[in-house]
């Protein structure tokens, strides 16, 4: 982290994949199907009880939710931000690998998210993003591609001299 006066001692980056789509629409934005939904559901859940016991900021000036703009992703992480009475924002360097985009250009806008996210003063951050996009984000963050079933979170916790 950087020694900025208003930078926190530790960071905190959720990262989620999104849950599973409904397979029966055959649009290129579809939402969740039932299954989905019950993982979002689960995913609140699971962060709503880190939320009760502190381990979580529940302030919204220290917690933001981002997702692609992919209506399965805002899906995914709208109960969450709920539960946590936040907004959901779209994040344009979350998006999956677009038709046309070159192999360089996906790891650079990876890579701008990464140095984005470094940056930015917010303590804790929730990420809901695709399954090409994410093993991408932590061989930047971690030096190692991890990759995420649907449904799936991880976190990232960086402390102040870390980086």
């Amino acid at each position: 982290m950087s020694n900025r006066k208003n930078a926190p001692d530790r960071k905190i980056l959720l990262i989620v994949r999104h849950a599973h789509r409904d397979t029966r629409d055959k649009s290129l934005d579809n939402g969740l199907s039932k299954k989905g939904r019950r993982q979002a559901k689960a995913l609140r859940d699971f962060f709503s009880r880190k939320l009760s016991e502190k381990e979580l900021p529940r302030d919204s000036r220290a917690l933001r939710i981002l997702s692609s703009a992919k209506k399965r992703c805002i899906e995914t992480v709208e109960p969450m931000a709920k539960a946590a009475k936040v907004g959901v924002g779209i994040e344009r360097l979350l998006i999956e690998q677009q038709d046309g985009e070159s192999r360089h250009a996906f790891k650079r806008r990876v890579r701008a998210f990464a140095a984005k996210w470094r940056k930015s003063p917010m303590p804790c951050t929730m990420i809901c993003s695709h399954g090409d996009w994410i093993p991408e984000l932590t061989a930047e963050l971690l030096g190692y591609e991890l990759e995420f079933e649907k449904g799936a979170w991880g976190e990232i916790v960086l402390e102040r001299g870390t980086e």
